[in-house]
């Protein structure tokens, strides 16, 4: 008899979800102490790769950090949309002039792995295109995260669930929608794969990303990437998100948005900010307030 060591390896312990949640906590607090100082000039990268490295830097500083999960993915506009782009010293484009910024980053703590994407407006231009198709990005996370699957879902149908809503708005992708990630392992861990053929069910605490996208050669691209953690009961799956990094306000339309989203994506940040504050300075928890919580 075969033994699907994948599936076994995709299904974590409750202690290693706990250390996870943790390690989520640290790498959380140095994004966001990235993008506030990305935003705010206090860091001057002169191109894409020195913006990696900076955010790199500020991983380093974390508790229990190893090192990174993988080559992270730091690409402005045109080139965000080169799917897996990747910088070099030697070819990078400079910061000057630039609109958004894709940054697909992970990282190795003692406690567990993380990967996290997201895309930040760093120029002045009006975006109404890309506003519109960030903004349903974010909606197709809200309604996974309030969605109740039955039990035996199998991870396709999530694929689906997604796929078909962007599709409603023209928004398409051609990679998978999600992945398994290891704990201190490999951070594209081969089960639970969320994509149009797989056929992987989902076990009670799998580990795994959603990472919904859209990619328009030559002009922009666009993708938002959460860890999730799986809760299943008697009859019912709830996918709960992990990350702990707030979104891109400048890029939401929030005519786009419901009340209900609007007070969704407020609690998400309160969250974000409830677990950060006491480790924020003055000057850092007064952005978090005035642009990523009252802006709402």
């Amino acid at each position: 008899t075969k033994i699907n060591i994948l599936k076994y390896l995709g299904c974590k312990t409750s202690k290693e979800i706990k250390n996870i949640e943790a390690c989520h906590i640290e790498d959380g607090l140095a994004v966001l102490k990235f993008i506030i100082d990305l935003k705010q000039k206090n860091i001057n990268p002169k191109n894409e790769y020195e913006v990696s490295e900076c955010l790199y830097n500020k991983r380093k500083e974390g508790i229990n950090f190893f090192r990174n999960s993988f080559d992270y993915i730091s690409a402005f506009d045109s080139n965000a949309a080169i799917i897996h782009y990747k910088p070099t010293p030697e070819k990078s484009l400079s910061f000057k002039n630039r609109n958004i910024l894709l940054i697909d980053s992970g990282a190795q703590y003692l406690e567990g792995t993380t990967d996290v994407t997201r895309v930040i407006k760093v120029g002045t231009k009006n975006l109404n295109r890309i506003k519109y198709t960030y903004t349903y990005l974010i909606k197709s996370l809200i309604k996974i995260e309030n969605k109740i699957f039955p039990k035996n879902t199998i991870s396709s149908e999530v694929d689906l669930f997604i796929r078909n809503y962007l599709s409603k708005y023209k928004i398409y992708y051609s990679h998978g929608t999600g992945h398994g990630v290891g704990n201190f392992g490999d951070v594209h861990e081969k089960y639970p794969i969320i994509a149009p053929r797989s056929k992987d069910t989902f076990t009670n605490n799998n580990l795994f990303s959603i990472e919904p996208g859209c990619y328009i050669e030559g002009k922009f691209g666009l993708r938002v990437e959460n860890l999730y953690v799986t809760k299943i009961s008697d009859k019912s799956l709830i996918l709960k998100n992990i990350t702990l990094v707030p979104y891109e306000l400048d890029l939401i339309d929030f005519k786009l948005i419901t009340n209900f989203e609007r007070k969704y994506i407020k609690q998400y940040h309160k969250k974000i900010y409830v677990n950060f504050q006491s480790r924020l300075s003055d000057e850092y928890r007064n952005y978090f307030l005035k642009n990523l919580i009252n802006k709402i």
